[in-house]
């Protein structure tokens, strides 16, 4: 297989590689049309209109990314001339000639329709690029075939990780909250703070692996702080400047949306549509990118359980009670919107620190782009909004930003909850779907030194 090497101009100059042949290339050899990208687009237009929640939207792309890289990657483990990296849960046992490009299509149908059902556009998305699929046939069917088995064998071993158990939210022993008036006791699944994680050993290092420490005392400076921060800048009045209305609304990511959460894989569908990278590197790059924001889901979920943290609007009207000479009560203050879960920690700013942590692992920082998302306070206020970013960094900056305008979340919330999700994503990129074997020339996991640039994989 012939190999080149180009440079995609991402402000760092690191190279890509860029792979040509049978069933190669950056269209991933299938009429122009990537099944990675195709399959998380469509992902993505489900969860909005199916009005998922975070938990559950997340847990979708896991499914979905794992059963597309198992596949790929197998295929890859199974060629002799091609380097390849460490399977999610699928072990490779499958033909080399096989397609990637197949498998990777078939994968995300079969993942898809377990999950939704019947969809038309599944049907059209799988016809398109079967069609458009080029070599051998028989060399397509055993791709479509190893993508459906592995996709059936991630749906199973998911099938039972707790994400329907449905168990009503029960408070914390690190609580300040004893009454549901703190915040709303249905807030959105619960019990995803008891799913099995995709990435750790929850026997071997714990549920609160990634706790963050907590709030810092209510009668403290730093608790002061944060909070005349929010008492002025999360106010819902007429004279707030527009563009804190404009920002908190981009990143609300209520129903309607791909959630917070989701943002994060737009982000990376938005970067990955203009980058050179091989169907291997898109399929790895989803992965890592779904892992650890399903991750960051879960370990948020646990905070929210064990603090059980009152909401911004809780805390400024009733703060008479905090013991804090600095603050005051204000019966009349309402935020853009009050948030149903426990306030600490913040979903938002985990899901950021994650997705910046593995986007700036394959793409680098200083990488502009314009990103659209349905923004809106409400479903019926949506409608497609585009903002620009010169880079992961400023966005993040900017959502978590937001939620001190939406008068969601304290500032010391926001920045423990970003410190753990940058945990969580560095965690996940030093632990899964590693080279195995790093020696090997052109490959390596897209790790960043200190002059930027990125080896070939």
């Amino acid at each position: 297989m012939s190999q080149e090497r180009t440079t995609r101009n991402d402000g760092t100059g690191g190279p890509y590689r860029r792979e040509e042949g049978a069933d190669e290339g950056r269209s991933g050899g299938s009429g122009g049309v990537d099944p990675v990208l195709a399959w998380n687009e469509l992902l993505a237009e489900r969860i909005r209109e199916d009005e998922l929640g975070t938990a559950g939207a997340s847990r979708t792309f896991c499914l979905l990314d794992t059963s597309i890289y198992d596949a790929v990657n197998g295929i890859d483990a199974a060629r002799p001339e091609e380097s390849h990296c460490e399977p999610y849960a699928v072990d490779p046992d499958v033909e080399p000639a096989a397609s990637r490009p197949a498998a990777a299509n078939a994968a995300g149908h079969e993942v898809l329709t377990a999950y939704f059902g019947t969809d038309p556009r599944f049907e059209e998305t799988f016809a398109t690029i079967d069609e458009g699929l080029y070599g051998a046939d028989r060399n397509v069917r055993k791709g479509t075939a190893w993508g459906r088995e592995v996709a059936s064998e991630i749906l199973a071993l998911r099938a039972d990780d707790g994400h329907d158990a449905g168990t009503t939210y029960e408070i914390g022993e690190g609580s300040v909250c004893t009454e549901p008036a703190c915040f709303r006791y249905e807030w959105g699944s619960p019990h995803f703070s008891r799913v099995d994680p995709w990435t750790w050993d929850v026997e071997a290092d714990g549920r609160d692996a990634f706790r963050p420490d907590g709030p810092p005392p209510l009668d403290g400076g730093e608790y002061a702080a944060s909070w005349i921060e929010l008492h002025e800048r999360g106010e819902d009045r007429a004279d707030r400047p527009p563009e804190q209305v404009e920002i908190a609304e981009f990143w609300r990511g209520g129903a309607g949306t791909t959630r917070p959460s989701g943002r994060w894989m737009v982000i990376g569908l938005t970067v990955a549509s203009e980058a050179d990278l091989s169907i291997s590197e898109t399929a790895r790059l989803f992965a890592h990118l779904a892992l650890a924001l399903g991750d960051a889901v879960i370990s948020t979920w646990e905070c929210k359980a064990h603090y059980g943290f009152w909401r911004p609007i809780t805390a400024i009207r009733e703060a008479d009670a905090d013991g804090n000479d600095d603050t005051f009560a204000d019966e009349g203050w309402t935020p853009l919107a009050v948030g149903g879960s426990p306030e600490y920690s913040s979903g938002l700013a985990a899901f950021g620190g994650a997705g910046r942590a593995v986007l700036v692992e394959y793409f680098g920082d200083g990488t502009p782009f314009d990103l659209t998302l349905h923004a809106g306070n409400s479903p019926e206020e949506l409608s497609p909004t585009t903002r620009s970013f010169d880079s992961f960094s400023d966005a993040l900056s900017e959502s978590m930003d937001s939620r001190v305008y939406v008068g969601n979340h304290f500032r010391f919330t926001l920045d423990d909850s970003r410190e753990a999700g940058e945990e969580i994503g560095e965690h996940v990129l030093e632990t899964h779907l590693t080279p195995v074997d790093s020696d090997r020339p052109g490959r390596g996991r897209g790790r960043r030194g200190d002059s930027g640039d990125v080896p070939a994989e």
